[in-house]
């Protein structure tokens, strides 16, 4: 079975685009366009996800938080926030930095493709 991913941004055009990617490159996906969405996913499969790619600046719940509860909820998920502002751990401070990982867009599929394996080992 492939690893899921859940995918979290606000902007249409690149939650399609990150979706098509992850899924050409066999993983299952699933999109969400909001915080709250992306978190009603996994309430719903808490252990379904192996990762989740979050927008770091998306209205509603902060990404910290949604990631927080993503942790809480699965404890084996890694989650990567990614942003075209700068972020910084600090921001992230209090989370596990063996399951949170950063990426600063844009990126391209490479570096992503790379990220995605080397935190999910497939």
């Amino acid at each position: 079975m492939a690893a899921r991913i859940l995918v979290v941004d606000d902007e249409q055009q690149l939650l399609k685009i990150l979706t098509r990617y992850l899924a050409r490159l066999g993983y299952g996906v699933v999109a969400a366009s909001s915080t709250e969405e992306a978190w009603e996913h996994i309430q719903a499969a808490p252990s379904g996800y192996a990762l989740a790619l979050i927008d770091a600046t998306m209205p509603g719940m902060t990404a910290e938080e949604l990631t927080r509860r993503i942790l809480g909820a699965n404890p084996s998920i890694r989650v990567i926030a990614c942003s075209g502002y700068p972020i910084t751990r600090e921001e992230f401070a209090t989370l596990d930095p063996e399951r949170v990982s950063f990426l600063h867009k844009p990126f391209s599929p490479d570096t992503l493709a790379e990220m995605v394996r080397g935190l999910i080992g497939t």
